[in-house]
């Protein structure tokens, strides 16, 4: 199993009862489930949503096979359009996971804090661009690659054929040359140090009566939708 994608958000609210609280962690897995949609190119896949109490904290997870995600590119024209649809499919519903998750807060004027996380195809297009701008061969690319996916690189030899004749078929940028007067001015060292950040002192958490622990998941496509509450 691999990552597709994940969206982690945090906002502050006051705590629920605890029903109240399971209703509305289930809930959201319902609709971030449906918003995934009918014509996600992804057929099988793993979803996992947790939702923490103590400030609403929210982790929502997509997981799959290489294979899986061999079959969804392949539905699209090209390796790399395929990779970037997946993850913008996934953005989108993460992003929108979120809009309805903040929607019982309103009045409050919640300012969600937001990470996303781009999964293997992120990090694939980002060796593709790596390629192209010549900072590595295609030989080192895929063995990258090789040790991001794994196991599942060897599970999914059709996957790895289509990767490496991406990577072939990429068109590198041109090699720039620089006469004796145009080289690139020296950069202070010193210049791209970041400032020390100040340290933030952190927000003390209102007391709760409970802080509860919500996973909601499903391991496959169309599979039973579970429900874990756990006490911390």
């Amino acid at each position: 199993m691999i990552e597709v994608g994940a969206t982690d958000f945090r906002f502050d609210v006051p705590a629920m009862p605890r029903e109240e609280f399971r209703v509305y962690s289930t809930q959201l897995f319902d609709e971030w489930d449906e918003s995934l949609g009918t014509d996600f190119a992804l057929k099988e896949y793993s979803l996992r949503l947790e939702v923490e109490e103590g400030s609403v904290v929210g982790l929502a997870f997509i997981g799959a096979t290489l294979g899986a995600l061999y079959y969804g590119i392949a539905s699209y024209p090209s390796f790399v359009e395929g990779l970037q649809k997946i993850q913008s499919h996934v953005r989108t519903a993460g992003d929108h996971l979120v809009l309805r998750a903040a929607e019982p807060f309103t009045r409050l004027n919640l300012k969600p804090r937001i990470t996303r996380r781009s999964g293997v195809p992120g990090q694939l297009q980002r060796l593709l661009l790596r390629v192209k701008r010549r900072e590595i061969d295609v030989e080192v690319a895929m063995r990258e690659a090789e040790r991001l996916l794994g196991a599942e690189a060897a599970a999914s030899p059709d996957f790895m054929r289509a990767l490496a004749g991406s990577l072939m078929q990429v068109r590198r940028n041109p090699e720039q040359l620089f006469l004796p007067m145009e080289l690139p001015e020296e950069v202070d060292a010193r210049a791209g140090r970041e400032r020390p950040s100040r340290a933030k002192t952190p927000k003390e958490s209102p007391p709760h009566l409970q802080h509860l622990k919500i996973e909601v998941w499903r391991d496959t496509r169309t599979g039973k939708r579970r429900v874990r509450i756990t006490e911390l």
